[in-house]
């Protein structure tokens, strides 16, 4: 049962309706945004198109985090802090290897279309935003895509993964890369392989962004996260 109906930590999420809820976790307090997937509850930690910033203090303040999802309102990153996140976590009773990560990103230009990907981590025991110098090891799974084929129980790297083995022929719908890529503006975000392509010309309003036409396109993407 919820504590005074607010959450403090991320198992409280497993009985609840999608929505928003009040939130409290390290001395904060704001509201969150709740989702019940087929029965199975995620808590989001953030959402954003291009130019994640991916260091400790999140991105923009809590109250935005839930505003304009799957819409072009929420393009520029917001995120909570890792000490949010982290209380979360370690108010359960667990640790980041005892956590799931749902990455939802647009699949087509429109956003009527998304690909989840899920991120286990294997030996990282605390969350970080700082994906591509952190690095740390998960399992890399895409379980609806209609770019491609879905695959299961691939390992990887948080700053850049995608099916295994890891060729060229893999740089496509499986690969998400983090780091900031030079043809990009070195702006980083969750993006695609070589053969998935978005809008160039940077465009305001695609849920595929690019900054030209270097392909590898950077989608519109929500973070969530659950206690397995």
């Amino acid at each position: 049962t919820l504590i005074k109906n607010v959450i403090t930590r991320i198992s409280q999420i497993n009985n609840l309706a999608t929505g928003t809820y009040p939130v409290r976790a390290n001395a904060e307090a704001f509201t969150g945004y709740v989702l019940n997937l087929s029965g199975t509850r995620w808590f989001l930690v953030g959402r954003g198109r291009n130019n994640w910033d991916f260091d400790s203090d999140g991105q923009g303040i809590n109250a935005d985090v839930i505003t304009g999802l799957g819409t072009s309102s929420g393009f520029a990153p917001r995120a909570y802090n890792n000490a949010i996140i982290n209380s979360l976590i370690s108010s359960t009773g667990i640790n980041l290897t005892g956590v799931e990560i749902r990455i939802n990103r647009a699949a087509n230009v429109t956003g009527t279309s998304f690909q989840e990907v899920f991120w286990r981590p294997i030996s990282q025991t605390t969350w970080t935003w700082d994906f591509p110098n952190s690095d740390y090891d998960i399992e890399h799974d895409i379980r609806v895509s209609v770019l491609g084929a879905a695959f299961l129980d691939t390992t990887g790297k948080t700053r850049d993964s995608m099916n295994t083995p890891v060729s060229s022929a893999a740089n496509n719908h499986t690969r998400i890369f983090t780091w900031g890529w030079a043809s990009q503006g070195n702006q980083k975000g969750f993006c695609y392989g070589s053969t998935v392509q978005g809008t160039n010309a940077n465009s305001p309003t695609t849920f595929m962004w690019e900054l030209a036409n270097e392909d590898h396109a950077c989608p519109y993407t929500e973070v969530f996260i659950r206690a397995e």
